[in-house]
This record gives structure tokens, C-alpha cells and sequence, in this order.
């Protein structure tokens, strides 16, 4: 209850506050009154932060996040386009959301489609090869995955998330060893996808002990199975069948 009060108060004083007491009210499973929140300050916040902020509180419910309330952002989504149709950035934020919604071939179709556009910064183009290249981390379309994967390290350098992109698109390629010592660095910067992916490398190399423990690593920082996207949730059953459940 101090801490809503703490909350309430920083939401009315700031913008800041807006974002963080949303959080606050999604840790607390109070997600329809999150989105209240973010709805009424729909003026007051930049667009983008907004829906940045949606996508976190539907993430932080996985499984537990509703229909009703993924299709209202949805119709977020919906009016910020009509209002801003040739932003980039917005177009991305709207692939994470179908990402999270919908299927890996209207993520694909997405993707292509935006880097179909003439208008994007390299450093976004760039964004947009690192998750194109993520989605396409499987066997059949693996060799666009090392191509893509390969563009977004040339403009973005050796950021931890197109380090854990090009270890995931390597494991898909049969490369456990190189996978292993890209996921060794992104985890530096740990989440607990990222400690499934080394897990599942590790388990492709048969390092069975070092794969427990990266399981464990994401363990340890809050990992929760219901929130990891599809092709993840088959990676770490796949590691915990390796492991013996």
C-alpha cells in the first residue's frame, strides 16, 4: 500500500512516473488498471514510450495476459498508426506485438516489410535484420539467418542481444561450439532467455553440467516459463529433457 501511494504520487508529478507506476501495477497483476493508466496519459506521453510500455505490462503477464487486453492494445496500435503511418520506430514496436500475439509467419511478413522501406536509419534496418534473422534461427532458413545476423553486427557491433541473436542462428545451423562462445558473452548482459539459449548450446555439445547451470542462471534472475515466446519454450523443453527434466 506505501508503495502505491509512492507510485500514485510520482505518476501525477511526471510522465517517468506514468511509465513506473504501470510497471508497478503489472508486477502487481493489476494489469487492466495499468492500461487505464497508460490510456488516460495517451496525451501527456510520447507515443512510442506508450506502447513500448504496453508491450512490457502484456510481457510481464505471459500466458496470464488476456484476450481482451491484448486486443485493446491492439487498437492502440490500430490508432497510433492512422495517426503516425510512416514511423519506423512505430513499425517495430508493432512486430514486437505481433510477436506476441500472433503467428512467427506474420512476424516474418512484417519484418520484410519493413526492411522493404526506404526510409529506415541503419541503425533500425539494423534492429530489424537482428529480429528477422532471430525468427529465422531454424534449419530450412537458416542461411538468410547468417546473412541478416551478419548486417545487424556490422552496424550495431557486438551488442548482447545480436550476440544472442547470431548464437541462436548458429545452434540452428549446427555450430554448437561458436553458438556456445557467442550466448557465453551475450549473458553478460543476463535475461533468462538468453541463459536458455547457452543451456540449449551447451546441450547440443553434450556439456550437460555447464547447460544445468545456466538453467539454473535463469532460474536465479526470475525466469518464467510462460513468459518465453514460442520457439524459446521449445528450446528449454528440449534442455530439460536433455537434463532429465
Amino acid at each position: 500500500a506505501a508503495a502505491d501511494t509512492v507510485f500514485t504520487q510520482f505518476a501525477a508529478a511526471s510522465s517517468d512516473g506514468v511509465i513506473a507506476r504501470a510497471g508497478f501495477l503489472a508486477r502487481a497483476a493489476r494489469v487492466d488498471e495499468s492500461l487505464d493508466l497508460l490510456e488516460a496519459s495517451w496525451e501527456r506521453i510520447p507515443l512510442d514510450n506508450v506502447l513500448r510500455t504496453a508491450l512490457s505490462v502484456l510481457a510481464s503477464q505471459g500466458d496470464g495476459r488476456t484476450s481482451q487486453q491484448s486486443e485493446r492494445v491492439g487498437r492502440w496500435f490500430e490508432k497510433a498508426r492512422r495517426q503516425d503511418p510512416d514511423s519506423s520506430s512505430l513499425a517495430l514496436l508493432f512486430a514486437d506485438f505481433v510477436g506476441m500475439t500472433g503467428s512467427r509467419e506474420e512476424v516474418v511478413k512484417i519484418y520484410r516489410a519493413i526492411l522493404d522501406r526506404t526510409d529506415l536509419s541503419p541503425q533500425l534496418a539494423a534492429v530489424a535484420s537482428n529480429n528477422l534473422a532471430f525468427q529465422l534461427a531454424e534449419p530450412e532458413t537458416v542461411a538468410e539467418a547468417e546473412k541478416l545476423v551478419a548486417t545487424a553486427l556490422a552496424e550495431l557491433g557486438p551488442h548482447p542481444d545480436v550476440l544472442d541473436t547470431r548464437g541462436v542462428v548458429l545452434l540452428a545451423a549446427g555450430q554448437g561450439r561458436r553458438a556456445i562462445e557467442d550466448l557465453q558473452e551475450a549473458v553478460l548482459s543476463p535475461s533468462p532467455a538468453k541463459y536458455i539459449h547457452l543451456a540449449s548450446a551447451l546441450v547440443s555439445e553434450r556439456q550437460l553440467d555447464a547447460a544445468r547451470k545456466a538453467l539454473e542462471e535463469a532460474r536465479k534472475i526470475g525466469f518464467q516459463p510462460e513468459q518465453l515466446s514460442p520457439g524459446d519454450r521449445k528450446r528449454l523443453k528440449a534442455v530439460e529433457s536433455a537434463l532429465g527434466g
